[in-house]
């Protein structure tokens, strides 16, 4: 592609600068323990089941902190459409149902592990996504459920699980240097004859790509954030003792992942601090933004970051 523009055309390199496609930001780095709070049991058991909260916002709404409402508008991957049935039977179980539920939940997750174990789709991100978010399901819904077979196997899928998450990082990685993540995005393109620039810019602006894009990078970003966060969490609850995966940037201004459009979109990115900001980054946070301007999933991290009280006193003060 010649990169050398006439006045007022829009090039790929153009587009690869925008604030969350810096090839940095993929990469997690430790969280610093000075100003974390001590961890209780009931902070981490509260997160385990805030994430199983979220699962079942998904069911009502279609969408939840880590679930975008437009990631699967234009393309519903198989391995989601049998999560999202397995996720709403189990919300919806009796007594009498639950021990079936549970089953057809595990046979879900075997052939999930099966089949992806067996695909060729090396580099598919909106794949690696769907395949991390649908594994979670399985594991979230039957590490808390209490039954102990259930509980077992789950834990027998962990190692997937967090392996599948790493592979997703890379190759959200990779879309983002080679463009794959505005050009070949799911959201965007209907078949491949679309995988140029110039005739996507034909059919969307360029606020369209980059909002498409960002709905897909910060889903991976949040999904990546709730996968090791149930991994690490489980692990803790059990032996007392877990690995911390480190923090990832995640865009923090309330409002930014509920807009409906990429107008609304652009528009607040335009008019406020966006808040492009890692779990090491909440002392700025508190400084530079109010507690009503912050997305419940960045307050859910802080809260858990800074303890309850912390957060409590703060909220005080700003709104004094």
């Amino acid at each position: 592609m010649d990169h050398h523009n006439t006045p007022g055309t829009i090039s790929l390199e153009d587009l690869k600068v925008a604030w969350f496609l810096d090839p940095d930001s993929w990469r997690a780095v430790p969280i610093e323990e000075s100003n974390r709070a001590h961890l209780t049991t009931e902070m981490i058991r509260g997160l385990l089941y805030q994430t199983r909260d979220w699962l079942g916002d998904w069911t009502r709404s279609g969408s939840n902190v880590f679930v975008h409402h437009e990631l699967y508008r234009s393309s519903l991957p198989d391995c989601i459409s049998d999560a999202f049935t397995a996720l709403s039977s189990f919300l919806s179980r009796t007594p009498e149902t639950s021990e079936m539920v549970l089953r057809i939940a595990e046979q879900k997750a075997e052939r999930l592990l099966v089949s992806e174990g067996n695909r060729n789709k090396a580099g598919d991100i909106l794949n690696s996504l769907s395949r991390v978010q649908a594994l979670l399901v399985y594991c979230t819904i039957r590490l808390l459920d209490g039954d102990l077979r259930q509980r077992h196997k789950a834990e027998q899928h962990l190692q997937t699980l967090q392996d599948w998450t790493k592979e997703m990082m890379g190759d959200a990685l990779e879309a983002t240097h080679n463009g794959d993540m505005i050009i070949k995005n799911h959201l965007t393109n209907v078949s491949p004859q679309y995988f140029t620039l110039p005739v996507l810019l034909g059919q969307f602006s360029p606020e369209q790509l980059l909002w498409h894009s960002w709905v897909l990078s910060e889903s991976i970003r949040r999904t990546w954030c709730v996968s090791m966060g149930l991994q690490s969490g489980y692990e803790l609850l059990k032996t007392e003792s877990g690995p911390c995966y480190g923090t990832l940037p995640i865009t923090t201004r309330k409002g930014l992942w509920e807009a409906r459009s990429a107008f609304a979109w652009t528009k607040m990115c335009a008019e406020s601090n966006i808040g492009f900001m890692c779990r090491n980054d909440h002392d700025k946070v508190m400084v530079d933004m109010e507690p009503g301007d912050i997305d419940d999933f960045a307050l859910c991290m802080m809260e858990l970051d800074l303890g309850p009280d912390r957060m409590a006193r703060w909220r005080s003060e700003r709104s004094g």
